[in-house]
């Protein structure tokens, strides 16, 4: 059973998941402070859980959570926290940044690339880093997972992590447009060094997922 329609929630279509709840109507943009979209997710995985107590339940947080203090990385905290005393079968994915085709329009390669197209300049927090992962690849890693894992919060933190800098330079390169940047000093933290779950990595290896140049390989793909 898939709940939602977005990114994450099609992306599974091919795939069977009868046996579990793939759940992916949340709150998606990282920005967000509305009590009223957080209350509507809350009050949805209440009633999917209540009516679907035979499935697993699959839910999406974010490797930030925890980590970064804002409205909606405390609402993915919150989350979890309900489905960990709600649901006796569930499993909990903490990821970065998901990219695909029509994709969320906030995350950091639409901003790149659109900000990029319109020649605006950029802020880039140099000491800054960021993982993107295919949301193909998160597909695989999560239907391998599935299958032998139960009641944990598993952690896919990167399959290869670089620098905001490089990330910009690899998108500038792609659409071969030059734009301005200003790089001011960050005082915030909003790295992590977080490892992947080891059957993250059993996954990421034995699902054919090529972590060589895995950065680049993704703005080859999905920008244009």
């Amino acid at each position: 059973m898939i709940i939602g329609n977005g990114l994450i929630a099609s992306s599974f279509y091919t795939y069977d998941t009868s046996d579990c709840i793939i759940f992916a109507s949340g709150v998606s943009n990282s920005n967000d402070n509305n009590v009223e979209n957080f209350n509507r997710e809350k009050d949805l995985i209440v009633k999917v859980l209540s009516e679907n107590t035979g499935l697993k339940f699959i839910y999406f947080s974010s490797i930030l959570a925890g980590i970064t203090n804002n409205d909606y990385y405390n609402h993915k905290i919150d989350m979890e926290n309900l489905i960990k005393s709600t649901s006796d079968n569930y499993l909990i994915f903490r990821v970065p940044q998901l990219i695909g085709f029509n994709g969320n329009k906030n995350n950091l390669i639409n901003y790149l690339t659109t900000s990029i197209k319109n020649k605006e300049t950029i802020t880039i927090f140099d000491d800054i880093t960021r993982a993107l992962v295919n949301i193909d690849d998160m597909v695989k890693i999560v239907m391998y997972c599935k299958v032998s894992c139960k009641n944990e919060i598993l952690y896919l933190s990167h399959i290869e992590k670089v620098s905001v800098r490089e990330i910009f330079d690899k998108v500038s390169d792609k659409l071969n447009i030059n734009t301005n940047t200003v790089s001011p000093i960050n005082n915030s933290v909003d790295n992590w060094d977080i490892h992947n779950s080891p059957i993250i990595d059993l996954a990421i290896d034995n699902c054919g997922i090529d972590r060589f140049d895995y950065i680049n390989n993704i703005i080859t793909k999905y920008i244009k």
